[in-house]
């Protein structure tokens, strides 16, 4: 039996529930998100866990990242991870990690850089079964017209996310990535 800790963490962008063990990162989710408790759940059952509403060892980590994070000054998580789902899924959350901070790329071009080109649609689906949002940022990806679609936490923070992104990123490093 896995226990998980949970505690909930106050973003710029909303309430967030951060589950981890005692060393490693298992969800981020908003706390107002309608999946919200459809994905924790999904992690809880797929670890057969018992959630406890305290803080990990590691939680410590976690938040210090992401008060970086939203302070403009931490570009890039160095947080272990634990993601669960196929062998599918896990490449594809992989795949999001390696955008860098401040660009964005599509759907489309996620699905090349992963020589899948045929699987966009799954792609987009496994996107936003995303567990642990900012970290994994599922929120760089945009629609091949550079529409902002699909983003669990919602169309807003995906937009405010991209904007703090670019606003802390220099002009010449702002450009559509291709993974």
């Amino acid at each position: 039996m896995t226990n998980i800790f949970s505690q909930l963490y106050t973003s710029p962008i909303g309430l967030m529930q951060i589950g981890a063990t005692d060393n490693s990162l298992l969800y981020i989710e908003y706390d107002d998100s309608p999946n919200c408790q459809k994905k924790v759940q999904s992690v809880v059952t797929a670890l057969s866990a018992t959630i406890h509403n305290e803080p990990s060892a590691y939680h410590q980590e976690i938040i210090s990242q992401l008060n970086e994070y939203f302070a403009g000054k931490r570009k890039e998580f160095s947080l272990q991870l634990q993601t669960n789902g196929t062998e599918f899924q896990r490449s594809v959350w992989q795949s999001l990690q390696t955008i860098p901070y401040g660009t964005t790329t599509t759907y489309k071009e996620q699905s090349l850089a992963m020589n899948n080109p045929l699987a966009i649609r799954a792609i987009a689906s496994t996107n936003a079964k995303n567990c642990i949002n900012i970290v994994i940022p599922c929120h760089r990806v945009v629609g091949t017209n550079g529409s902002l679609t699909g983003y669990s936490g919602g169309i807003w923070r995906k937009r405010w996310l991209l904007d703090f992104e670019r606003q802390h990123t220099p002009s010449t490093q702002q450009q559509i990535s291709l993974l």
